[in-house]
């Protein structure tokens, strides 16, 4: 009985059989990221002083809670750089940029437009003449900024 569980082949014989893009590892990453999302869900939802919060980053299980992020962005790491090796520069720089941009343009879009007129203390006309949602739509071109006007006015104040 061979101990290998590809019999005689190597796993760069896998990897060239799969054109070098095993899906084992975007798995990975998608369950992390989900991982990545939980924790943090937990922590935005019940606050850092709620007893479950407590448990989870000081109970048993805490081992594994640090570990996802580092995990989540390290496994990331390594994907970038293989999708780097596998292209030209510019061909890797336009597969990042049609990867990320339009997904950040209705992320930042849907947060000014949808949540912030939900959530804002202001009325409509207030919101969206204010500077500050101008500003915020700046995060589309990497210009970042955190508050939409009216918006959690009454949190505590955040340390960046």
């Amino acid at each position: 009985m061979n101990a290998f569980p590809f019999g005689n082949r190597m796993i760069s014989d896998q990897l060239i059989r799969a054109e070098n893009r095993p899906s084992g590892f975007d798995y990975l990453r998608l369950f992390l990221s989900i991982g990545v999302l939980l924790t943090h869900s937990i922590d935005i939802c019940y606050g850092w002083h709620a007893s479950l919060v407590i448990w989870l980053w000081r109970g048993p299980l805490h081992p594994m809670f640090y570990f996802i992020v580092p995990s989540f962005f390290a496994l990331s790491g390594f994907l970038v750089a293989g999708s780097l090796e596998r292209n030209t520069i510019p061909a890797f720089l336009t597969l990042r940029f049609i990867r990320i941009f339009p997904a950040l343009c209705v992320e930042v879009l849907i947060s000014a437009l949808f949540l912030g007129t939900l959530l804002t203390s202001l009325s409509l006309r207030d919101y969206f003449s204010h500077p500050e949602f101008w500003r915020y739509l700046g995060n589309i071109v990497g210009w970042v900024h955190f508050d939409l006007p009216g918006v959690f006015e009454n949190d505590l104040p955040r340390t960046v």
